[in-house]
């Protein structure tokens, strides 16, 4: 409950399942790779976890409930600056896992690198979505939906 995927134009027309939220994200303002990395954070897992309710032992969380969620955008730029970051990042923890395992020991330079971007130099990346939260809301864009 509350875990989100991006879903880009290659499944437009697609139908959903009813228990599916569907984000839809106006381009202009917002990234939706942020903003399904915003809603996937601790503190709004946190936040979702709390203000769901169960019935019959499922939880669930409405969409008026995902509406009230306070979504602070940076600017647009800095929004896929985040993005290009976390995604370098991920990709040094998968070579790392790969090449060391899971509970290997690491060397502290080597996740040091990646954190201070040091395989290229600043520049956006990814797509563009996000802003105005609003479940099922009209307009282009991609899709965040919320499971």
């Amino acid at each position: 409950m509350g875990k989100t995927v991006v879903v880009d134009h290659e499944f437009e027309g697609y139908l959903f399942a009813g228990y599916l939220i569907r984000l839809r994200i106006d381009p202009t303002i917002g990234n939706p790779d942020y903003l399904q990395m915003f809603l996937s954070s601790p503190s709004v897992r946190s936040y979702i976890e709390l203000t769901a309710r169960s019935t019959s032992g499922v939880n669930n969380i409405s969409s008026e409930e995902l509406r009230s969620i306070q979504v602070d955008l940076p600017p647009l730029e800095e929004q896929h600056e985040i993005v290009r970051r976390v995604e370098t990042i991920f990709g040094y923890a998968d070579r790392l896992e790969a090449r060391y395992g899971a509970g290997g020991a690491v060397d502290a330079g080597v996740v040091g690198e990646g954190v201070s971007g040091g395989t290229g130099g600043a520049g956006s990346g990814g797509r563009t979505g996000g802003g105005v939260v609003g479940a099922g809301a009209g307009g282009a864009g991609v899709t965040v939906v919320v499971v």
